[in-house]
């Protein structure tokens, strides 16, 4: 039987609420009132913005990219639906690696000064 490995959630990883949060639940309301914003149902997927170990602040944003909400959530509430964190090489910047690629300049004679 094989096993599979839990992968650890890191920053810019895509996840999904596994029980549903409520950045509200202990606020003091009536029964009827609404809510409003703080309120996401089991599936709402996210991005991983800061990692506080067992703790991870997630974005949930619209289809246009606008931020609708930041909720910390704890670890076991949340499934890893796309690994990022770990797998981005960064680059040297394009000028740095341009320099590097450049041939030296040849020394050539300066005139001199005939006398």
């Amino acid at each position: 039987m094989a096993t599979i490995e839990q992968q650890e959630i890191g920053e810019i990883d895509v996840v999904a609420f596994t029980k549903a949060i409520d950045k509200d639940e202990t606020l003091i309301r009536d029964p009827g009132e609404d809510r409003g914003i703080g309120q996401w149902p089991v599936g709402t997927k996210g991005t991983v913005v800061s990692d506080f170990g067992d703790h991870k602040m997630v974005e949930i944003v619209n289809d246009a990219g606008e931020t609708l909400d930041l909720v910390t959530v704890p670890v076991e509430h949340l499934e890893l639906v796309t690994k990022y964190s770990g797998a981005i090489k960064v680059n040297p910047p394009i000028r740095a690696t341009r320099q590097k690629l450049r041939k030296p300049r040849r020394q050539t004679a300066s005139p001199s000064s005939t006398s």
